[in-house]
Order: structure tokens, then C-alpha cells, then sequence
């Protein structure tokens, strides 16, 4: 680990210095190198994004269009690069600049699809806006758009649509309602390219007036997507090539099939169209190939098998096939990414087989022991809001359990554990939880052992439908934010609650004096002293979030001046190895070098060489011109004698003639 994370910063290092001509090279590698989690997040901690940012931002116009397209791979590829990009405004400004600066098609193309790419995190959605209906729109609807331009275009908003930060801000901008004539005509050459992104689309398309919560999709996109799952059962080929020059990957089409998937308005046209079965296939033949030699196809094929296990009818189907057993094969993979998604739909299939062992661990704990935790359920969009009433409760002696960063290894073993060990659980309703196949393995977890939950709204105009509306029934749910920010008083009747449950009587006793306050307001809003007392109040609780915030900013402190002199201790080894690799490299060098003044020397000779050979080949080429000439002046002499004698022998016959004829 420590010989790649450093072979990583001397990678950075020479990226940092590398000149305009060397910088495509960097961003193909990196692309290369955004296909692998682990290193990834090492380029990441060591300021390789930033360094990447700036690679592009200072490079001039003339460099910036061929990094383009590496760029969007790049971008397309891993979420860490889009969070990244997308909130560095520096980036942007730079991207837009070069837009409004160049009349070439391709580049504004390009732009764009980076644009789309990066559009969950963009917080101005004009540029989006302006690169879909400026850009994108007027190509597919323009008739007179070649086919080659068309095909780049179709391929560059397939590439948004695949990525869960984009899809909403694609649907709310009406790309689904600009490709339906395409999904509509069965013989158009982008019906195929069109039905993809509409199947990429369809996990985002929400309705809130029916009860699954989304609009069903066509059933000639799950149709054309199940059509090309077969071709892969019943082929080696890992691409389906869908037009001249243009291809789309096993793991795109399973990638497809999982969004179509988790739009439970779409479960009965799947299940009719036999999906379960197609997926037992696909595995079964597959499982000593593609699978075994293709991580990201394992992965987005368990994730399928992950989200149609939530339905009963499919997961009965599954079970009766050992798809459990050909799942547990790959569950020793290295990549972690794979190996999450098949411990997930393990773990709907099977349940947590940790479970009974937790339980017994967790009877034997000293009984004198505080009850369990409040367990804080959210998505990772939502992790400044969960972040906060985390940090809000913990400063009340509450026991919090929260992810604070997205974990590693054994997920969801970690997961059940929290749930388990949890009294309560907080969950956070949203558009983006609702999507989530983790967020709901853990929330249907916690209801299947009938923890408390309780529901908190994160997202504005919010209305829970289809699995998540059915767990949340006709219970409660609380709004603690008002234009975005915290209100502490709305959180009053949650926290009076766990108090109770936590045997915590002064935290009941506060929450009480705190909830008398805004009655007092109501009844007395014209004295002033009141007013003074509650601004004073208002005063204190910031003073109390800044300290909670300080304690853990000092907290994080004392860590990163842990690891850094840990970091100095390996930075130390490393000089010492990277000297001893210096001192081969000068030999190395020089070797080259004087491997490069032989060549010079060798060149030098071939120049004099054929500049006396040019010299010769003049001097010759003179001298055959004289004896050219000598040999035309002696060809007129002859001519003209000839024609002398010719003459004269014509004339000696016309005398004989006369003489004879006088005769």
C-alpha cells in the first residue's frame, strides 16, 4: 500500500511539472487510473484533483480542446472527480470560457457533455441548461445532423444519463421528452442508443400523484434492453456494437437494467417480460467467464440481483435456482466496489448471517451499560444535514451512531451491527433515499426487527411513495430546517422523546424550559425584554454549536498531526530509497547521453556524406549534359550531310531518268 500510494505522488509530482505537450499523456493515464476505487481516493488525498483542475485551467486554448475528450472519461467514470470538478468554480469559469471562445462543433460538444456529466454538483444549473438546449437539443432535433454527429452526441447524454447525480437535472431539462420520437419509431437508426437513455433515466422519472411514486417506462425500451441481454447469454462478446464505431459494454446494459429495475413502476412489465429468469441464465453461463475476468459486470449484475430480491416473487425465483451459492463465488473479489454489491444482494436473499452471533455479544455487554443508540439512516446527499443533527445530539449525550465517511470493507455486516445495537432509528426521507437499494436494505432491516423508527423530511415538498411510503404509513414525520437552516425548537418533541429513552432527565428538563420559549414569544412579542432574553438565548445556542464545532475541528487536528508525522517517518524511508534510484537514474542518463552524441556524430558523417554525393551527382550530372549536347550538335551535322547526300542521289537519278527516257 505504501509503495503504490507513493508511486502515486511521484506520478502527481511529475504531472504537476510536466509542460503543455506532455499533459495529454497525464489525462489518459489518469483516466486509466480512475477505474480503481483504491487509487483513486489516494490521488485524491494527495491533491491530485486539485492538481488535475489546475492542469486545465492554465493550459492555453490551443492545449485545453485535445484534453477534452480524456476529460470526459475521466469525469464519467468516478464520482469522486465529479464532486470535485463540479463544486470548483475555478473549473467551471475556465470550461465556459473555452465554450464561448471556440466555433468548433466537436469541442462545444465535448464541453457540454462535461457539463451534463457534472451537473448534480454544478450549484448554477444555467450552464447545464444552456449546454442541453443550446448544444445537445438542437443537434438530435436539427433532421439535417449528420449521422456521425448525431451518433457523438446520443453517445456523450448516454454517458450523463448513467450517472444518479445528473438524472433528475436531465429529466427536469426534458431530454426524455426530446428522444421519444426516436423510442417511438422501432426502424430509426438511434432507437436503440435512445432506449438506453431513457432506461437510464427511468430509476429518477418521478411522479408523486400515483402510488409507486414514478412514471412507468415504455415497454419497448425494457423490451429493446431485454433483447440485448440476450445477445450476451448467447455470445462471448462483452459489446453490443449499436452503429458503426459506437459500442455499449455487458455492464452498461446490466447497469440499464438495474434503473429500470428500481422504478417499482416498472416490477410488472419486467417480471412479465421474464427478467428473473434471463437473470439465472445470464449467470449460469457466464459465471466461469465474463464474471470471473470483469469486475464491474459482477458488480452491476449483483446489484440487479439486489434490487429484484426486494420483491418476493423474484427472490423465491433466485433462491430456487443457487443463485446464492454462484454469488458466494464472488464474494472473495478484491475490487470493493463488486464485492459490496454481491454482499448486498446476499443479504436480502439470505439475511445477515452475522445476526444471532451480534445478538449473543450483545446480551453478554454489562448490563449498567446506556440503551443502545440513536442509528442516523440518510443518503450521502444528505450528509450535511444528517452530519449536523448528529453533532446536535451528541452534544446533548445521546448515543449516535452515524457513517460519516462512506465505509469500507464489510459494509453491510457494519450496517446490520449499527441496526442491531441501535434503540432508534432516524430516518431521513428523501427523493434520493427512496432510490438507494443500501439505504433501503437498511431501513427494511430495521423494520423486519422492529426497531423505532423515526422519519425525518430532508427534502422540501417531499411525498414518500412506493417502498419507502409504505414504511412510512401514517406515522409522523418531522421538518427540523426552515429556509435550510436548523431550528432547534422544531427538534424538541424527537429529542424530549429520546431523553425518555435514554433515562437522561435533564435533557427532559431543557427540552421543556427550551419549549416554553416560543410560547412566551407568542404571548409577549411586544416586550422588549422578552426580546432580549430570546436573542440572548439565540446567542448561546450559536455559541454552543461553534464550541461542538471547534471540539471537533481540534479533534480532526490531532489526527492529521498524528498522520503526518507518521507520514514523515515513510516520506524519510522513501527518500532514502528514491536517492539510491536517482543515483541509477543519473548513470542511466548518461549512458543516454552519450548513446545520443554517437547518433549525433554518425548524422554529422551521413550529412557530409550526402552533401559530397549531391556535389558529385551535380559535377556528373554537368558533364552528361555537355556530352548531351556534343551528341545533338553531331546528330544536326549528320542530318544535314545525309540530307546533302540524299539530294545529290536524287539528282543523279533524275539525270539518268532523262537520259533514258531521251533515249
Amino acid at each position: 500500500m505504501e509503495i503504490k500510494q507513493k508511486s502515486i505522488q511521484n506520478f502527481v509530482q511529475a504531472f504537476k511539472n510536466c509542460q503543455n505537450d506532455q499533459k495529454i499523456t497525464f489525462f489518459w493515464i489518469i483516466d486509466t487510473l480512475s477505474l480503481n476505487d483504491e487509487i483513486t481516493k489516494i490521488f485524491r488525498d494527495i491533491g491530485g484533483m486539485e492538481i488535475l483542475s489546475n492542469s486545465f485551467i492554465q493550459s492555453n486554448f490551443e492545449t485545453q480542446g485535445p484534453l477534452l475528450i480524456p476529460m470526459i472519461n475521466i469525469i464519467s467514470s468516478h464520482g469522486e472527480f465529479r464532486e470535485y470538478l463540479g463544486k470548483n468554480s475555478e473549473f467551471l469559469n475556465s470550461l465556459t470560457s473555452f465554450l464561448d471562445g471556440t466555433e468548433d462543433d466537436q469541442f462545444q460538444l465535448n464541453v457540454a457533455g462535461i457539463l451534463l456529466c457534472l451537473a448534480g454538483y454544478i450549484s448554477n444549473k444555467n450552464s447545464v441548461k444552456t449546454a442541453l438546449e443550446n448544444i445537445i437539443f438542437p443537434i438530435i432535433q436539427n433532421n439535417k445532423s449528420s449521422k456521425e454527429y448525431m451518433d457523438r452526441t446520443l453517445d456523450c447524454l448516454m454517458e450523463a444519463s448513467a450517472i444518479d447525480s445528473s438524472k433528475s437535472i436531465l429529466l427536469e431539462l426534458g431530454t426524455k421528452e426530446v428522444i421519444q420520437p426516436f423510442i417511438d419509431d422501432k426502424n430509426s437508426l438511434y432507437h436503440f442508443i435512445s432506449c438506453v437513455i431513457q432506461a437510464f433515466l427511468s430509476s429518477n422519472d418521478v411522479n408523486q400523484s400515483n402510488e409507486f411514486g414514478s412514471n412507468p417506462t415504455s415497454p419497448k425500451v425494457i423490451s429493446k434492453i431485454l433483447g440485448v441481454v440476450n445477445t450476451f447469454i448467447n455470445s462471448v462478446t462483452q459489446f453490443y456494437n449499436y452503429t458503426k464505431y459506437y459500442s455499449i459494454s455487458c455492464s452498461n446494459i446490466l447497469k440499464a437494467l438495474g434503473s429500470l429495475a428500481r422504478n417499482e413502476a416498472n416490477m410488472k412489465e419486467l417480471k412479465n417480460n421474464g427478467i428473473v429468469k434471463k437473470i439465472i441464465e445470464f449467470i449460469k453461463n457466464k459465471k466461469d467467464t465474463l464474471l470471473k475476468t470483469s469486475d464491474i459486470t459482477t458488480e452491476e449484475l449483483a446489484k440487479v440481483i439486489w434490487i429484484l430480491s426486494f420483491d418476493q416473487d423474484c427472490k423465491n425465483e433466485f433462491l430456487s435456482n443457487e443463485i446464492v451459492e454462484i454469488l458466494k463465488e464472488f464474494n472473495g473479489k478484491d475490487n470493493e466496489s463488486a464485492k459490496r454489491a454481491v454482499n448486498g444482494a446476499l443479504f436480502i436473499l439470505i439475511g445477515n448471517q452475522n445476526q444471532n452471533q451480534n445478538q449473543n455479544q450483545n446480551q453478554n455487554q454489562n448490563r449498567n451499560e446506556k440503551k443502545g443508540q440513536v442509528m442516523i439512516s440518510y443518503c450521502w446527499e444528505e450528509k450535511e444535514k444528517a452530519r449536523e443533527v448528529g453533532s446536535y445530539l451528541q452534544s446533548k449525550n445521546i448515543p449516535v451512531w452515524i457513517d460519516i465517511e462512506q465505509m469500507e470493507g464489510s459494509v453491510l455486516e457494519k450496517m446490520a451491527e449499527a441496526v442491531e445495537e441501535s434503540s432508534v432509528i432516524l430516518v431521513f426521507l428523501s427523493s434520493k433515499y427512496k432510490d438507494s437499494q443500501a439505504c433501503r436494505t437498511e431501513a427494511e432491516y430495521a423494520y423486519k426487527l422492529k426497531k423505532e423508527i423515526i422519519y425525518v423530511m430532508a427534502e422540501e415538498n417531499y411525498q414518500p411513495r412506493g417502498w419507502l411510503g409504505a414504511l412510512l404509513g401514517n406515522k409522523l414525520w418531522y421538518n427540523l430546517w426552515k429556509d435550510m437552516i436548523f431550528v432547534e425548537e422544531l427538534f424538541l418533541p424527537i429529542l424530549s422523546h429520546l431523553s425518555k429513552i435514554f433515562n437522561q432527565p435533564e435533557i427532559m428538563a431543557q427540552s421543556q424550559d427550551q419549549n416554553s420559549k416560543p410560547i412566551q414569544r407568542l404571548q409577549s412579542t411586544t416586550n422588549a425584554d422578552n426580546q432580549n432574553q430570546n436573542q440572548q438565548q439565540q446567542i448561546l445556542n450559536l455559541l454552543e454549536r461553534i464550541i461542538i464545532k471547534m471540539n471537533g475541528f481540534e479533534n480532526r487536528l490531532q489526527k492529521v498531526e498524528t498522520q503526518n508525522k507518521e507520514n514523515l517517518e515513510v516520506i524519510k524511508n522513501f527518500d532514502q530509497k528514491f536517492g539510491k534510484l536517482e543515483t541509477q537514474n543519473k548513470g542511466n542518463f548518461e549512458k543516454l547521453e552519450q548513446r545520443f552524441e554517437i547518433m549525433e556524430q554518425k548524422l554529422e558523417k551521413l550529412e557530409t556524406q550526402n552533401k559530397e554525393n549531391f556535389v558529385k551527382l551535380e559535377t556528373q550530372s554537368k558533364e552528361n549534359l555537355e556530352i548531351i549536347s556534343k551528341m545533338e550538335n553531331r546528330l544536326e551535322k549528320l542530318d544535314t550531310k545525309s540530307e546533302q547526300h540524299f539530294e545529290e542521289v536524287l539528282e543523279k537519278l533524275e539525270k539518268k531518268k532523262k537520259s533514258m527516257f531521251g533515249k
